[in-house]
């Protein structure tokens, strides 16, 4: 679990991260915060872009993560 007010790292999702954990990456490894939603998604192989330019979240700058539909 995450602490409390921490949100998912999903572009475009508001959703309170209830996971987090490090994605290993071919260019380095990035710690990523994602509700259960996204974490199935990520599972699926749905990623569909991550972003290392970091956009400003609620606790400061996070990587962006998109998924496909």
């Amino acid at each position: 679990m995450t602490d409390p007010g921490r949100t998912c790292d999903a572009e475009h999702c508001t959703r309170r991260a209830t996971q987090m954990g490090v994605a290993e990456l071919p260019i380095r490894p990035v710690e990523l915060r994602l509700c259960d939603e996204h974490v199935a998604a990520l599972r699926a192989g749905k990623v569909r872009g991550l972003s290392q330019q970091t956009g400003w979240r609620n606790d400061g700058a996070r990587p962006q993560v998109s998924f496909s539909d």
